[in-house]
């Protein structure tokens, strides 16, 4: 058995606990080839798991991957490991400690990373620090002197924002070193946060990581990969890095002011969908979700004390964080974006991200700022004054410039109603709605009067709309304009909730049966303020480039109308099938919650692409002040 070396920078670590678990191993000493019911009995304990770790050659532990078929498996060894690894930071520690009595190393980010590396702190340290955040570890028996770096093989996530750490990686990886972080002895006694900036660190060990690994085993072990993987084939396979939806709810969209949500709070939408959300996934711990990301646009205060008030109220743990986002009318798909790229990045495991709005309560003067520098209503850049140009005049821009006529639009707006109408009449939206219950005053005048209802549909849908019908409605942004509130999006009141995570979390967790979709990738881009609208043919095609999906390919289109001269613009512009366009109806017959619209759209969407049999859709938006956004979405 080899000598351990104490590092200097970790006095009283102490090794006697591993020494007598490799001294009670049964293990075969060398497996070039190896027994993998060997490998798989040595799991069964802790040990013989730490003795493993410490003897087995790295290319034997990813060979073992084909016996368990899971990564975190071959590490974990047992399902008490498995379920710890994914904990939230407090408690995977110290279930960690108590259960396997490793040893960890501070760190202030979640833990979601396992690895070998003998420059660690005694077990009691991590108890003691605030939240019990940090690295779960084992100790490393791997001969280290003055002619290689200090630290032990990393076998990690990768995912870890690039915060600069105090701790060491990589020693050697099958049949050569992954990274030697340090020349010598004296570089390897300063900190790291010194010397090297970590997230370069992870750069260059992943790559040689995946390399490595696909050279032993030709195949992939279950590093986190956040890049795109371009082309059609490469999205619609299965991987273990996905970001994948195990369900994706709202609530019924209602008129604002008239509808069945004009006494409801926004928050009090929002705590129904978070609700909701738990209910539709009773075999997961609310603790294990680390964050909620939710879009609004004109909530008090942003929404953030509300919003957090209405997690906490339904069931989410002092420990699940919260954010509210707002990028105007795309805050919804950029709350989903943000979760899907803390997944991706390994800040957390598991996310909620969704949207609320009460456009009853918070319309008005918070739509365009009432306080300005004066110096930007003053500005030479024309861009910069149009930011708070009406959104019916943008509207009305979009029409001019483009050739839209009055009654294309006013057939579109009728075709939406109608779509919608059908859908709602054949039962297309029961499985995104949740009811709500909430209060009801039937005469504003008589606020004393207060009823109980349940709200369980949208309200907005006129069925009876026709071009005729609408081509009556009077302009209403322009005296010879072309918009109207019969061809505009619907000042509405509504919430939606995605939950997230890994497809590798959800098969850890017993979770991939709720797999519904995936997210595979989001592009946002800038244009002309005051044509606003024509975001999404913008955002569309710059989507279609970063994933390598061809247009074609793409099954149903969810692109909101917030008029109907800018949808149809983009459609033409697009050159894409118009039946393939909001098939169930868009914001001009359902509404515009502003915050909550594009986690509706991910709702309405997903299950229609099951209905159809389609494997892609596409969410996309124009948004307030110029610019589009678009994400691609994939059906399980």
């Amino acid at each position: 058995m080899s000598q351990f070396i104490t590092p200097p920078q970790c006095p009283g670590a102490s090794f006697d606990r591993i020494a007598k678990a490799e001294s009670r191993a049964t293990y075969p000493s060398k497996m070039s080839k190896p027994n993998m019911s060997a490998v798989a009995k040595v799991f069964t304990t802790v040990e013989l798991l730490e003795a493993i770790l410490l003897e087995l050659p790295m290319k034997d532990i990813l060979r073992a991957q084909q016996v368990c078929k899971h990564w975190k498996q071959v590490i974990a060894g047992s399902n008490a490991i498995q379920k710890a690894l994914f904990m939230r930071p407090g408690t995977a520690a110290e279930a960690a400690i108590d259960a396997f009595r490793f040893t960890c190393i501070k760190a202030d980010s979640t833990v979601s990373e396992i690895a070998i590396n003998p420059w660690v702190c005694d077990d009691e340290e991590i108890l003691k620090d605030g939240n019990g955040t940090g690295y779960m570890c084992f100790f490393s028996r791997r001969a280290v002197d003055s002619h290689t770096s200090h630290g032990g093989l990393a076998l990690m996530s990768l995912t870890q924002p690039p915060i600069k750490r105090e701790m060491t990686v990589l020693y050697e990886c099958g049949d050569g070193p992954l990274f030697h972080f340090c020349p010598g002895t004296h570089a390897c006694r300063r900190k790291m946060s010194e010397v090297y900036n970590v997230s370069q660190i992870l750069k260059r060990v992943h790559f040689k990581a995946r390399r490595h690994a696909r050279k032993v085993n030709n195949d992939d072990p279950e590093f986190v990969d956040s890049s795109i993987k371009k082309g059609t084939k490469n999205i619609l396979q299965k991987q273990p890095n996905d970001i994948v939806f195990l369900s994706a709810l709202r609530t019924p969209v209602t008129r604002a002011k008239k509808g069945g949500f004009k006494d409801a709070h926004d928050h009090e939408l929002l705590a129904n969908v978070l609700k909701a959300t738990l209910a539709a996934n009773p075999n997961l711990d609310p603790k294990l979700i680390n964050d909620v990301h939710i879009g609004t646009v004109l909530s008090e205060l942003g929404g953030s004390k509300a919003g957090r008030m209405a997690a906490c109220h339904v069931g989410y743990p002092e420990t699940t964080a919260f954010q509210t986002v707002n990028r105007a009318c795309s805050s919804g798909l950029s709350a989903i974006t943000g979760v899907a790229h803390a997944i991706a990045t390994g800040m957390i495991d598991i996310g909620v991200g969704g949207g609320m709005e009460s456009m009853t309560k918070n319309y008005g003067s918070r739509a365009i700022p009432t306080q300005l520098w004066e110096q930007l209503r003053e500005s030479p850049s024309k861009d910069a004054r149009e930011c708070i140009m009406s959104m019916g005049l943008t509207a009305e821009n979009v029409a001019e410039r483009y050739g839209v006529s009055r009654t294309e639009q006013d057939e579109f707006a009728a075709k939406s109603h109608q779509k919608a109408a059908k859908a709602q009449k054949d039962g297309l939206f029961d499985k995104e709605i949740v009811p709500v219950t909430t209060r009801w005053h039937p005469n504003p005048e008589q606020p004393e009067v207060e009823e109980e209802i349940t709200v369980t549909k949208d309200d907005g849908i006129r069925p009876t709309s026709t071009p005729e019908s609408l081509a009556k409605m009077k302009p209403a942004f322009k005296p010879d304009g072309t918009a109207t509130a019969g061809n505009s999006s619907q000042v509405s009141d509504g919430a939606a909730a995605a939950l997230m995570m890994r497809r590798s979390t959800a098969t850890a967790l017993g979770l991939e049966k709720n797999i519904i979709g995936k997210w595979a990738g989001t592009q946002v881009v800038g244009c002309r303020p005051d044509e606003m609208g024509i975001g999404p043919a913008l955002a569309i095609p710059k989507l279609l480039d970063y994933t390598g999906v061809q247009k074609q390919e793409v099954g149903i289109w969810e692109i909101n109308e917030a008029f109907a001269s800018q949808a149809i613009h983009c459609v033409r512009e697009l050159g894409i099938d118009a039946d393939k366009v909001n098939p169930k109806g868009g914001a001009i017959a359902l509404g515009h919650p502003l915050g909550a619209t594009g986690a509706r759209q991910l709702a309405t969407l997903l299950p229609e692409l099951e209905r159809q049999g389609q494997e892609m859709g596409v969410v996309s938006m124009c948004i307030g002040t110029g610019m589009g956004m678009a994400s691609l979405i994939v059906r399980e």
